[in-house]
């Protein structure tokens, strides 16, 4: 089996990233939301179709917040995944989020 592949997304944290593979792990920008807020942002793969299931993980170090991540659409070639803090204090670290293809 071969390494899952990671792709740390760039400028900030609605930024869009590219990963072409059938799983891997998406890093967003170190992240600084308060509590009860949210932001969307793309992860564009060829792989993905619109019958296709996508699980998606999260992984966080934070000490801080707790981040949910949910797929809000789903379309030939990208998802658009939610990320949400139902913690009861602000998140303080980047996000891991793995995602697999089925």
């Amino acid at each position: 089996m071969s390494a899952v592949k990671v792709q740390v997304q760039l400028t900030n944290k609605t930024t869009a990233v590219r990963l072409d593979q059938y799983r891997g792990i998406v890093q967003t920008v170190a992240l600084t939301d308060a509590q009860d807020t949210n932001f969307s942002f793309t992860i564009n793969n060829k792989w993905i179709r619109s019958a296709n299931l996508v699980m998606l993980q999260t992984i966080y170090a934070g000490t801080t917040g707790f981040p949910v991540v949910t797929i809000v659409s789903r379309t030939r070639g990208s998802i658009t995944v939610k990320v949400q803090n139902v913690g009861t204090a602000v998140l303080n670290a980047a996000l891991q989020i793995g995602f697999k293809i089925v």
